[in-house]
C-alpha cells in the first residue's frame, strides 16, 4: 500500500468484508444465536480501531517495517476473524 489513505481502506475493506459475512450468517441462519456472530463483530471492529491507531501513529524511522507490521497484523487478523464466521456457517 502506498500511503495511509490505502492502507486505512484497505484496512475498513477487510474488516468490512467479515462483518458483512457475519451479517449474512445471520440472515441465512435465523434460528441462530446473535451474540456469537455479535462477538465477532465486536473483535472486527477493535482490530480496526487498532490498527487505524498505529497507521495514524507518527513514526519516522524504521516506517516501512512498521507498516509492514501492520500489514501483517491485518492478515492474521482477518483470517482468524474469518475462520471463526466459517465455524458457525
Amino acid at each position: 500500500m502506498a500511503n495511509k489513505r490505502e492502507m486505512k481502506k484497505g484496512i475498513n475493506a477487510g474488516v468490512y468484508d467479515v462483518i458483512d459475512d457475519c451479517f449474512s450468517v445471520e440472515l441465512y441462519n435465523p434460528d441462530m444465536d446473535t451474540k456469537k456472530t455479535g462477538a465477532i463483530v465486536d473483535e472486527a471492529v477493535e482490530l480496526r480501531n487498532a490498527l487505524i491507531a498505529k497507521v495514524n501513529s507518527n513514526v519516522k524511522k524504521g516506517a516501512k517495517k512498521h507498516f509492514n507490521e501492520i500489514i501483517d497484523e491485518l492478515a492474521l487478523g482477518l483470517s482468524a476473524l474469518q475462520a471463526k464466521v466459517d465455524k458457525l456457517a
